[in-house]
């Protein structure tokens, strides 16, 4: 892999980590209409800020979780949201990031 490629992925991994306490892999599951408001919402925050390097990452991060939403790659975690809601997987539930955040006390 190319080092400014790896070096880029690792800023990304480093921002997501640094979520995973409260939200770990929900971007799996949330409303797509949310990531796509979102990605406006960075892309704003990278254009208007003065050191657009971290909001730059942020904005990756995001058009990963998309890229993964909408490819095949994603099809497989569409299918499990489907079967928490449809009361399939009683082995999985699905949390508010703020009442997690509260329990958790952060």
């Amino acid at each position: 892999m190319r080092p400014d490629i790896l070096s880029f992925a690792e800023k990304m991994e480093d921002a997501m980590s640094r979520h995973d306490i409260i939200k770990a892999d929900s971007w799996k599951y949330i409303d797509e209409q949310y990531l796509w408001n979102k990605l406006y919402e960075e892309f704003e925050e990278a254009i208007t800020s003065q050191f657009p390097a971290d909001e730059l990452v942020d904005l990756a991060n995001i058009c990963m979780m998309l890229y993964h939403r909408v490819s095949e790659s994603g099809a497989l975690d569409k299918d499990l949201l489907e079967q928490i809601e449809g009361g399939q997987r009683d082995d999985v539930e699905i949390r508010d990031f703020e009442e997690l955040a509260k329990e958790l006390g952060i």
